[in-house]
């Protein structure tokens, strides 16, 4: 140690100014305190497994980062933040939250998760909804396949013909737009009942193609019009 080194310059009451050299197998020198391979390069990591910089931009090592202004990374950038908060996760990040994802994945009904309800701009989409999800007073539909209507959950007092709107359907007979007509037969009487089928309809013949029972008692008959299947 030479004395002619040790100077008032050099050192400011108990602070000693370093502007280079090693401490420990770190190295020190204008902005950084640096182990490896040194980088102060906001945005980026370090080159090397064990290389570790702490700069005037951050702190960062191999594959992590924190910024000085807040903003970071870990996983080689795979999951990364902004100095606002905002988090992005690349595409080859997975949550594998084993208990609490697979009770959710199983309320699905499976990984392919058939009873996920998703609802766009464009429409809703849905696996499996239940009557009690459903509470409306009317639904509206352009057309509601009978073959997804489960006859064995028909009852003649849940099915008003008012709400079919007879008129719209007698109208759609009378322009000869109907090839099919099906029939479900619900063993209940309900007071007078009400005429589907009105007068002045032009006469047409029709053909039983199927015919299939259900529990209960109910039967749904399928009609086609005979110049169709001619």
């Amino acid at each position: 140690m030479k004395a002619s080194l040790i100077t008032a310059g050099n050192i400011e009451a108990l602070t000693l100014n370093v502007t280079k050299g090693k401490i420990g197998g770190w190295t020190v020198d204008a902005d950084s305190l640096y182990r490896g391979t040194k980088n102060n390069t906001v945005g980026s990591c370090t080159s090397a497994a064990g290389s570790i910089t702490l700069g005037s931009n951050g702190i960062r090592g191999y594959k992590w980062r924190l910024d000085a202004s807040g903003a970071g990374a870990v996983a080689g950038g795979n999951i990364a933040w902004d100095a606002s908060g905002n988090v992005t996760f690349a595409s080859t990040v997975s949550a594998l939250w084993t208990a609490p994802i697979g009770s959710l994945t199983t309320a699905l009904g499976g990984s392919g998760y058939p009873k996920l309800t998703k609802i766009t701009a464009d429409g809703i989409y849905t696996g499996s909804i239940t009557a009690s999800q459903i509470t409306a007073g009317t639904i509206s539909a352009d057309r509601i396949a009978a073959g997804s209507i489960a006859a064995s959950k028909l009852d003649a007092a849940s099915i008003r013909s008012s709400i079919i709107n007879t008129d719209y359907i007698n109208g759609l007979l009378r322009m000869r737009v109907v090839d099919e007509i099906i029939l479900y037969t619900v063993p209940f009487i309900s007071g007078t009942g009400r005429h589907f089928f009105q007068s002045a309809l032009p006469e047409a013949h029709w053909t039983l193609s199927s015919q299939k029972n259900y529990p209960g008692g109910v039967c749904r008959s399928i009609y086609t019009r005979e110049e169709d299947i001619r």
